[in-house]
């Protein structure tokens, strides 16, 4: 195949009665298949389905009655606002362009409901950047078909990805993976722990409790008794919920894309062990007769069923947010302290060897000199792009602790992935064709220029500033629904509701769409004193440190790169 990729076997076909009876196939062959079931055997799978799906409406109703709950689904919306942001280039031909929703009620594309939230939001805030509809290439998706096999398949397009999973037996997970290259440009799958990169959030799969007749409690009786425990456990409730089909699945989505570094660093360790603690709280602590916890799920790399996919019973799992699209992401560190775990600062986002330090008190190695083995992977860092040619330069002066500190930075950008990746090796090439080799900065760049432009960017420069604050999210690995949350915050605030004195408009949502194309390669190499006459203040005097010039604002000494 022209992408390398490794495309598992057909799915293997389940024959439902119900189905051949509604299927269009010829009155012979419905007749012909129909006859490997009995009358009473067809009656009592009827009925058998209707009393299921009959559990699961119960269940959805209840959760709907719960304030602040709704549900989300891939329908007419989510296709429109993928063809909307797919065509964003030819702005007439969508003012022109309407859609219909299920009621009948047409909107242009430019016009679509903008607090309706839809599945792509969940997807977005699981997995990030790379399925936002404002990148044109997704990031792949891995995806566990269970109906295969080969079940393993990785979708690069979102489109096509919310269809596969809706038509068969589909399994997600709770975050992205590496996929190693053979020599020969194929690409195989796996959801081992060791090729997980990074995660974005937890789950957790409680199941219904039946006796040996198959008999159990009525459904609202049962979501009463998790809505009362989430209500006395505030701490514990989810941002999406989940019915999976008789069970129910707890999503705490962090909104954002964790590294989790190399396979020996202790902080997968510790995300293992407090997915495993989040499991035995539940099951310590709800009924044992009306809910069993699945334990077995408690792994990082666990699959879960993806919502909008058929269920065991054959009807779709369903999915519901809380506070809609205002949804609240999940602080892992909040939900870790709220069951006694031992999640830090430190163990989210990029390696801060500082605040590992501070939080500690543990340096390590002391002044003991760089072993041979870091500094050899220190080399293979640089030689991937992963570590700047200054910090390079002196490697051979590092203690231990200065190497162990250079190389989990360097590792999170080489999990990061997104110049590598989408640049085909870390090259951004421009305009008059010249290739210029990228270089991640310091997230602290992008933190402090978003906090000085909204205290000092006028209204006349937002719209401007807002495309750089997008190129300086790529290139200080700022993941893109961080990037989009952030201008939506700048948008409700009183800056971004000012009038303009070019147009007297205040910012609207698209203007940060239109913001959000500055998020390629090429919007991260403008220099300081481009950005400078962008956003309509200055940096700053330099400071000298070790010798060395730094801008004050916490960035490096290059802005581009």
């Amino acid at each position: 195949m022209p992408s390398g990729r490794i495309t598992p076997d057909h799915p293997t076909v389940r024959i439902n009665p119900f189905e051949i009876r509604s299927s269009s196939l010829p009155d012979e062959q419905k007749e012909a298949l129909l006859a490997f079931w009995s009358e009473q055997q067809l009656a009592e799978e009827a009925e058998r389905q209707e009393r299921e799906l009959a559990y699961q409406t119960e269940q959805a109703r209840f959760v709907l009655s719960q304030p602040g709950w709704c549900e989300i689904r891939a329908d007419w919306l989510d296709q429109a606002r993928n063809r909307r942001d797919r065509n964003e280039w030819c702005l007439d031909s969508a003012a022109r362009s309407y859609v219909y929703d299920d009621d009948g009620r047409g909107y242009s594309l430019l016009s679509l409901p903008e607090d309706v939230p839809t599945i792509h939001q969940f997807y977005r805030d699981l997995y990030g950047t790379e399925v936002s509809a404002f990148l044109p290439e997704p990031c792949p998706i891995l995806v566990n078909h269970r109906d295969r096999k080969h079940p393993y398949q990785v979708y690069d397009d979102y489109e096509t990805f919310t269809e596969a999973v809706q038509k068969e037996t589909s399994f997600i997970y709770l975050g992205r993976f590496w996929e190693p290259t053979r020599r020969d440009g194929l690409r195989f799958s796996t959801s081992k722990k060791n090729v997980m990169t990074h995660i974005s959030g937890v789950c957790v799969d409680i199941d219904r409790v039946e006796d040996d007749k198959g008999q159990h409690f009525q459904a609202r009786w049962v979501m009463e008794s998790l809505f009362e425990f989430l209500w006395e456990n505030e701490g514990l409730t989810p941002n999406y919920l989940m019915l999976s089909g008789t069970g129910i699945q707890l999503w705490y989505v962090f909104g954002q894309s964790i590294p989790l570094l190399s396979k020996s660093s202790p902080r997968r360790s510790k995300y293992d062990s407090f997915i495993k603690l989040l499991y035995a709280h539940f099951d310590e602590r709800l009924p044992k007769n009306r809910f069993k916890v699945d334990k077995a799920c408690a792994a990082y790399n666990h699959a879960f069923r993806a919502p909008g996919s058929p269920s065991k019973n054959g009807y779709p799992a369903r999915l519901f947010v809380r506070e809609g699209a205002s949804r609240p992401m999940i602080d892992p560190i909040a939900l870790s302290d709220q069951i006694g775990a031992e999640l830090k600062p430190y163990d989210v986002g990029d390696w801060d060897s500082d605040g590992f330090a501070a939080m500690t008190g543990r340096k390590g190695g002391g002044k003991s000199p760089a072993s041979e083995k870091q500094l050899a992977y220190i080399r293979k860092l640089h030689a991937r792009g992963c570590i700047d040619d200054e910090t390079f330069g002196r490697a051979a002066e590092m203690t231990i602790a200065d190497a162990d500190a250079a190389i989990k930075a360097g590792e999170s950008s080489f999990v990061n992935g997104l110049h590598w990746r989408e640049t085909q090796g870390g090259y951004a090439e421009t305009t008059n064709g010249h290739r210029v080799k990228l270089r991640p900065r310091s997230r602290k760049l992008y933190e402090n220029t978003l906090e000085r432009v909204l205290a000092e960017t006028k209204p006349g420069s937002r719209y401007m500033s807002m495309f750089v604050l997008a190129g300086l999210a790529y290139n200080c690995n700022v993941s893109k629904s961080s990037l989009e949350h952030d201008l939506r915050k700048l948008m409700d605030s009183d800056w971004g509701r000012k009038p303009s004195p070019s147009d007297g408009h205040p910012i609207t949502m698209r203007d940060i769409r239109s913001a959000m194309k500055g998020y390629n390669p090429i919007g991260c190499l403008r220099s300081r004193e481009i950005i400078e006459g962008l956003v309509g203040w200055s940096f700053g005097p330099s400071a000298k440190r070790n010798g060395r010039l730094r801008f004050g604002c916490g960035g490096n000494v290059r802005l581009g790169a």
